[in-house]
């Protein structure tokens, strides 16, 4: 790289704490030799075109409401968005339309397909770990998880623990942290969680 001077390099990932690790920690070699670019979700009504052209393009339709609603129960959230809307358009007939009660079944047909993993994944996990993982994935999105208040609530052990199960969790790519708040990686791990372990 240090030898190239006609070409320039991006370093792209979507584990935001070992992408920051490896440009921001003093002890990496790649320590302050890049910058950084922070690429947020696609904008809404981009998306929601996107998504309403290409089943338009192949003798399908799906309204602007009902690809919306998926966008904002991921949160722009690109891979669970692409997921659904590719179960969605395969289970939509040549011709028709793509209606809500379709996406949601998709939703329950993804989870449904990655429940032997999130079940190996969990049995694979220390209980201290698994409690806050439970405790990210119900609240959603998590702030101040090693407060008094956080604590009580989920019924966890001390800031202590949680400090050390959130780092184990970080290390496994099962949680992220942007600007102080929690949440799992994976949407559909987090909704299989709420809906199936803890009926929410």
């Amino acid at each position: 790289i240090q030898r190239i001077s006609n070409a320039k390099f991006i370093f792209a990932g979507s584990e935001r704490h070992l992408m920051q690790e490896m440009f921001t920690s003093s002890a990496r070699p790649f320590y302050q030799s890049a910058d950084m670019l922070e690429l947020g979700p696609i904008e809404r009504s981009t998306y929601i075109d996107f998504v309403t052209g290409h089943f338009s393009g192949r003798n399908r339709s799906i309204e602007k409401e009902t690809a919306g609603e998926i966008y904002d129960l991921f949160e722009g959230n690109t891979y669970c968005m692409q997921r659904t809307f590719n179960e969605s358009f395969a289970d939509t007939p040549d011709g028709g339309a793509c209606t809500p009660e379709t996406t949601s079944k998709a939703v329950r047909n993804i989870i449904s397909l990655l429940e032997p993993t999130y079940r190996e994944i969990l049995s694979n996990i220390p209980e201290k770990q698994k409690e806050l993982l439970y405790s990210i994935a119900i609240d959603g999105k998590a702030e101040s998880i090693t407060s008094a208040a956080f604590i009580r609530s989920h019924g966890l052990a001390s800031a202590s623990s949680v400090q050390a199960a959130s780092k184990k969790l970080l290390e496994k790519g099962l949680v992220t942290v942007i600007d102080g708040t929690w949440s799992l990686n994976d949407r559909f791990f987090a909704m299989w969680i709420r809906n199936v372990l803890f009926n929410r």
